[in-house]
């Protein structure tokens, strides 16, 4: 059978925080649960798979209309994200404008939460609950044979009385290492870049699934148990992007230093094999000693991505975020030292939060001699405790997110934490951080020092453009 795994388009992403009309200065990140997904299918069945990311080739709906013309594809396997519906919709009605009989599957975050509801979407006849890339295997190898798939664990449909069936628990996968590791070939791997990047195009990994933290602002607890792939899994990868010309990684998925060995490992793994990069990683600020990050600097660490959020204990208490204000003072001080480039993503809007806090966040973020900041407006996330509490104290009027996923509209927008401050407020406070960060006269001299490369300029330019632009 033919599989055509498609990534959602952004034509009507919901964007509370101005954060993707900054995309493409930021970069172009590779959809990599699809591409888990196909690759599994392609390494372990006779399939045909074809992989199309409408956002890397900016597709609109007649080039999605042309592709799916073209490849004729039996089923088309689709990873949703709650922000995203407006276009999934966009989506299916077109294959079901061009053929009913094509099958559909949807899996991801958003069919975990909202199964029903997604079952309900125009066309779908398939939801994989959890982890898919057994499951969806097994889905594709019984459709070839004609065989019902009812029996397939994981799975949802709905049956001839339109009534929800769901066969057992959602799939995990434990052993992660068991999964091939994501064949870039399968899209047009050389379009791929990352603003961190220095040497034109950049390979995005994801070492890890799941989370172990309880932050009260983040579902990710909710979506499954923390596994690590083996270090020896991970550079394997690496040497796979290096045989297609990648210079330079980014360890996407947020815990990559989970403890200060496992960076330390994969240092010593890189200078085992004797592999030459530049690299970057997101991670937490408390798991990282001046040895490691040393040993990072010598096998070409350049960039390290915190989640910081906030500048004061009692506020990073009141998100469960499990870090201190000196913690944070003190990792960029060493990375700092080290010539490593930091960033931190920070949020106002907060429970309690007010116009001084914001200001004194400000303060703290322009003090802390970090090269990024990424600023946003708490969204409370459906099925966090955030969420739960707004709708306990009545500041979250209603569940908008059932709402919105019952009926995806071109006008949504999600509400936020409005105890103190309205959204607009909190609008202009983000726009007024992030040019009082960027603009700064050190800052910018600094940035000016640091260029290392042609694709360096281009990034910051990118990037200046960017918050020019919001």
């Amino acid at each position: 059978m033919k599989v055509l795994f498609i990534n959602i388009p952004k034509y009507n992403v919901i964007d509370a925080n101005g954060i993707e009309k900054t995309s493409k200065s930021i970069g172009y990140y590779p959809p990599l649960g699809l591409l888990s997904l196909a690759t599994y299918l392609k390494d372990n069945s006779e399939h045909e798979v074809v992989v199309f990311d409408t956002i890397l080739e900016d597709s609109n709906p007649e080039d999605i209309k042309q592709k799916i013309v073209e490849e004729k594809p039996d089923i088309v396997a689709i990873t949703v994200y709650t922000p995203c519906l407006v276009d999934l919709i966009t989506l299916l009605k077109i294959i079901e404008s061009l053929d009913k009989n094509i099958t559909v599957c949807l899996g991801g975050p958003h069919t975990d939460l909202y199964t029903k509801e997604s079952l309900n979407y125009p066309g779908v006849d398939y939801v994989i609950r959890g982890e898919g890339e057994y499951a969806f295997k097994e889905i594709v190898d019984k459709l070839s044979k004609n065989e019902k798939v009812d029996g397939v664990n994981g799975i949802s449909f709905l049956n001839e009385k339109k009534e929800v069936v769901s066969v057992g628990l959602p799939n995990f996968i434990e052993n992660i290492d068991e999964l091939p590791i994501i064949d870039m070939t399968l899209v047009p791997f050389k379009k791929y870049n990352s603003i961190l990047g220095t040497e034109g195009m950049t390979a995005t990994i994801a070492t890890s699934r799941g989370c172990p933290f309880r932050c009260t602002f983040c579902s990710a607890k909710k979506l499954g148990k923390y596994r690590m792939r083996s270090i020896d899994n991970v550079v394997r990868e690496v040497e796979k992007c290096i045989a297609l010309g990648y210079k330079d990684f980014f360890l996407f998925d947020d815990l990559f230093n989970i403890t200060d060995e496992r960076v330390r490992s994969f240092c010593e793994e890189l200078l085992k094999r004797e592999i030459k990069i530049k690299w970057h990683f997101r991670g937490r600020v408390n798991n990282l000693s001046f040895k490691t990050l040393r040993l990072a600097k010598e096998t070409g660490l350049q960039t390290i991505m915190f989640g910081i959020e906030r500048g004061t204990d009692e506020d990073l208490r009141l998100l469960k975020k499990d870090i201190n204000v000196e913690q944070i003072k003190e990792t960029i001080r060493i990375t700092n030292k080290l010539k490593i480039k930091s960033g931190g993503n920070f949020m106002i809007g907060i429970p309690g939060d007010t116009k001084e806090k914001i200001e004194q966040l400000s303060k703290f973020i322009c003090d802390l001699g970090l090269d990024y900041a990424q600023v946003g407006i708490l969204i409370p996330y459906p099925y966090t405790d955030i969420y739960k509490e707004g709708l306990e104290k009545g500041i979250i009027k209603t569940d908008f997110w059932q709402r919105f996923a019952e009926n995806p509209s071109k006008d949504f927008m999600p509400e936020v934490w409005t105890e103190n401050l309205t959204r607009e407020e909190l609008s202009e406070a983000v726009r007024k951080i992030w040019r009082k960060f960027y603009f700064r006269p050190g800052y910018v001299l600094k940035s000016v020092l640091s260029v290392r490369s042609m694709a360096d300029i281009k990034n910051k330019v990118r990037g200046l453009l960017g918050v020019l632009g919001m």
